[in-house]
């Protein structure tokens, strides 16, 4: 997408289905084969990063795990997981010739190998690899063989390869394949894993799958899926139509937290769509029913414009976005929990003279939830006025 992220995902050649079609029912000569038998055919290919996986393994041990910073379960004499990753993410080692290897060491033997092969598939081949726009093809063989790997790991280990197995799958135009293994049991949390990622290097090839997977599967499936769009980065002409299209009939949807995914996506979506947006949204204002789902548009739109400027918001979208959250703020016929988290955009957004006012006025508002959160963002804002600048 126009590099967006939230963790934020992540249908592409894996629904190559268009072409190679993802209806088809699994046959025994696809049945998921066992790790070991998965990699097989790679020994000895790249014994270099194979080698250099093994022996740097050899200082790895286990160490906890924080999503929040980033940190990770690996801790490596020198820093070496840190090392590998970031050769990968600079590109000093080409991420396409590793599959292999990194395939391998998961399914091998060595402790250490395995913890550093996820650690560097976990940091550099998931959503940092998806931002490459000069991403190379990846051996078939290779793309298999980590996927096969990957779905057979415990489910903590397998979310962290997961994303970069989809990846692969996509470089080698292995869509059917991928197709296929994600559709066998246990369906789930891995498919939820896999689904954000499906389109960052399938495109446009994979928005029919996508399109299916939100409008019949089991919401949190559903969910996933609607996440495909905002992996694909730097969105053309074309897919911006597609995308944005779609986006505005889920509008309509009956599910609230389809309603949602589908506002935030919009508000990627070029000046004509964000009219329709902020339509919709006039006409919940003033009904009083601007509740969580619909703000998250309207701040998205705020804050997070594309990342080529004929496709940003214009300023008096933005001005109109920037009324729509103070009218809520404002209004004693919102939800306070809505009021609440409008004010707190207002503040951090634009924290100018016309902001600070308005918490001033809400810090004695009837609701406590709102005149509490009114007082703590006047406290966050820097000290005296600060001056506007243009929405």
């Amino acid at each position: 997408m126009r590099k967006k992220s939230l963790p934020t995902l992540t249908l592409a050649s894996f629904l190559g289905l268009l072409s190679v079609g993802c209806d088809h029912k699994p046959s025994a000569a696809n049945a998921r084969p066992a790790a070991s038998v998965a990699n097989k055919p790679l020994a000895g290919r790249v014994a270099g990063l194979s080698g250099e996986l093994k022996e740097l393994g050899k200082a790895c041990h286990s160490a906890a795990k924080d999503e929040l910073t980033g940190t990770d379960g690996l801790s490596c004499s020198g820093g070496e997981n840190w090392k590998l990753a970031s050769d990968f993410l600079s590109k000093k080692r080409d991420r396409s010739a590793a599959v292999g290897p990194l395939a391998a060491a998961l399914a091998g033997p060595e402790a250490g190998a395995r913890s550093l092969a996820q650690s560097a598939l976990r940091v550099a081949f998931g959503g940092a690899w998806s931002n490459d726009t000069a991403a190379k093809p990846v051996d078939p063989e290779a793309a298999r063989a980590l996927l096969a790997v990957a779905l057979q790991l415990p489910e903590n280990m397998a979310k962290d390869v997961l994303p970069a197995a989809v990846n692969a799958a996509m470089l080698a135009d292995q869509a059917d394949w991928l197709c296929a293994e994600l559709a066998k049991p246990p369906p789930g949390p891995l498919q939820e894993v896999a689904y954000p990622y499906l389109m960052a290097f399938g495109r446009l090839k994979a928005f029919p799958k996508v399109q299916e997977v939100v409008q019949k599967s089991p919401l949190a499936l559903a969910l996933a899926a609607l996440e495909a769009p905002r992996s694909l980065h730097h969105w053309s002409d074309a897919e911006e139509k597609a995308i944005c299209d779609w986006s505005e009939t889920l509008l309509s949807d009956p599910r609230p937290e389809v309603v949602q995914g589908a506002s935030v996506l919009m508000g990627n979506c070029g000046p004509a769509w964000l009219d329709k947006l902020l339509a919709r949204a006039d006409k919940q204002a003033a009904r009083g029913t601007l509740d969580l789902k619909a703000e998250g548009a309207l701040i998205t739109l705020s804050t997070l414009g594309k990342d080529t400027g004929p496709h940003d918001a214009t300023s008096d979208q933005r001005a109109r976005a920037r009324s729509l959250l103070m009218g809520v703020a404002l209004s004693t016929k919102a939800d306070a929990k809505a009021r609440a988290s409008a004010l707190l955009a207002v503040s951090e957004i634009w924290p100018d003279p016309a902001a600070r006012a308005m918490l001033k006025q809400l810090q004695h508002d009837g609701s406590s939830e709102v005149a509490k959160q009114a007082t703590d963002a006047l406290g966050q804002m820097p000290d005296g006025t600060v001056a506007t600048s243009a929405p």
